[in-house]
C-alpha cells in the first residue's frame, strides 16, 4: 500500500473513532407531573440510589426531575441544589444543620412533605425564597418542574447535585450522584455532581451530562490505545523514504 493511501485509511480511522458519535435523542420531552413515569424516556434516568431511582430531562421552558420509591413524609426531606451563575455558596441553607457542596449554587429545592416545598435562591450573601411557579407531584414518585425562569434562565449549563436527609436531623441517607457521601452521621462535604454544559434539544440527558468535578470528556481506554496505534502508524509512514522512478528505456 503506498504511504499516501495508508495515511488517509489512517486519518478515516482516527476520524470513526475519536469523534463521539451520536446517542439515542429524547429532548425536548414535555413532562406531565402526574406521579407516573410514562412520559419518561429510558435515557433519562440517571442513577439509583438505595433503590431510589434518579430521572432527569428539560424542554425549552423547565427542567424536570423525578425520584421514584421514596415517600417524603415518612422518608425525610428532599434537597436539589443547582448552580447556574458565577456566584452562588457552597454551604447549603440551614435545614437541621449544613452541608459543604462541590460547587457554588445559586438555587436550591426543598420537599418537606407532599404539602410543602419551596424554591431558594442565594442572594445578598443568605438562602431567601424566591417565587416558584412550577407544578409538582410528591408521593412514592415525585416529579418537579423547576421552569428555567425560575432558576435565572441558565444559558451557560447547570450544576446538580440532590440529597435526601433525615426529618429532623442533617444526616443525609442517600445523594446524587452516588459517589457522594451518605454517612447517616452530620455534616457532609459533598464531591461531585452533575454537570451539563447546556440544555439543547435532541441529546440523551443521561449521555449529554457529566459527572463532576472532572467534566472534560475522554476516550474510552480501548478507543485510546487504537488512536495512539493509528498515530504511530502515520508517524512511520511519514518518514518512509520515497522511491525514485527509473526512467523508461
Amino acid at each position: 500500500m503506498k504511504p499516501q493511501t495508508l495515511c488517509a485509511t489512517a486519518a478515516l480511522v482516527v476520524a470513526a473513532l475519536c469523534v463521539p458519535r451520536p446517542t439515542t435523542a429524547t429532548t425536548y420531552n414535555d413532562i406531565n407531573c402526574d406521579g407516573s413515569l410514562s412520559d419518561w424516556a429510558a435515557d433519562e434516568f440517571m442513577e439509583q440510589e438505595l433503590g431510589k431511582d434518579l430521572r432527569v430531562t428539560w424542554n425549552a421552558n423547565n427542567l424536570y426531575i423525578a425520584i421514584s420509591e421514596v415517600n417524603w413524609t415518612v422518608d425525610g426531606d428532599l434537597f436539589i441544589y443547582l448552580g447556574v451563575d458565577s456566584g452562588g455558596s457552597s454551604t447549603t441553607a440551614d435545614w437541621s444543620g449544613t452541608h459543604t457542596l462541590p460547587f457554588n449554587a445559586d438555587y436550591a429545592f426543598t420537599v418537606e412533605n407532599n404539602s410543602f416545598w419551596r424554591l431558594q435562591r442565594y442572594t445578598e450573601g443568605v438562602w431567601q425564597d424566591t417565587p416558584y411557579t412550577g407544578a409538582v407531584s410528591i408521593g412514592q414518585i415525585t416529579e418537579i418542574e423547576l421552569p428555567l425562569s425560575d432558576i435565572g434562565s441558565p444559558s451557560a449549563g447547570i450544576e446538580l447535585l440532590i440529597f435526601a436527609q433525615w426529618e429532623a436531623q442533617q444526616n443525609v441517607w442517600g445523594s446524587w450522584p452516588t459517589m457522594n457521601p451518605a454517612s447517616n452521621s452530620g455534616p457532609e462535604s459533598f464531591t461531585h455532581f452533575y454537570h451539563f454544559p447546556s440544555l439543547p434539544s435532541g441529546v440523551s440527558p443521561s449521555v449529554h451530562g457529566t459527572i463532576g468535578p472532572i467534566t472534560v470528556p475522554t476516550l474510552s481506554k480501548w478507543g485510546t490505545i487504537v488512536c495512539l496505534i493509528v498515530l504511530l502508524v502515520l508517524g512511520m509512514a511519514s518518514r518512509q523514504p520515497r522511491r525514485s522512478q527509473r526512467p523508461a528505456a
